[in-house]
């Protein structure tokens, strides 16, 4: 990955929270957002874009994140993955 940009995939629901997430990457130079998926199944096709990292919530509308994660790592395993949580 030497001299190439990291891929983001943001998996999230809430549009200010992928807002957020967008901006935080679009300021780091060697990073770049490829992807948002809202539900874990648009996240499943999103794995086309090969992310390095996925930024996962872990409530979606169709699963939880953890399911949505496992999914994920069987398709890309080399995918780091970032889980966040509002819960408490």
């Amino acid at each position: 990955m030497s001299g190439d940009l990291i891929k983001v995939l943001i998996v999230d629901d809430h549009a200010m929270v992928v807002e957020l997430l967008e901006r935080v990457v679009a300021g780091e130079p060697d990073m770049e957002v490829v992807a948002i998926a809202r539900t874990a199944e648009e996240a499943r096709r999103a794995m086309s874009m090969e992310p390095d990292v996925v930024v996962m919530d872990y409530q979606l509308p169709d699963t939880d994140g953890a399911t949505t994660t496992k999914a994920l790592r069987e398709v890309r395993p080399e995918t780091k993955v970032v889980m966040l949580t509002g819960l408490s």
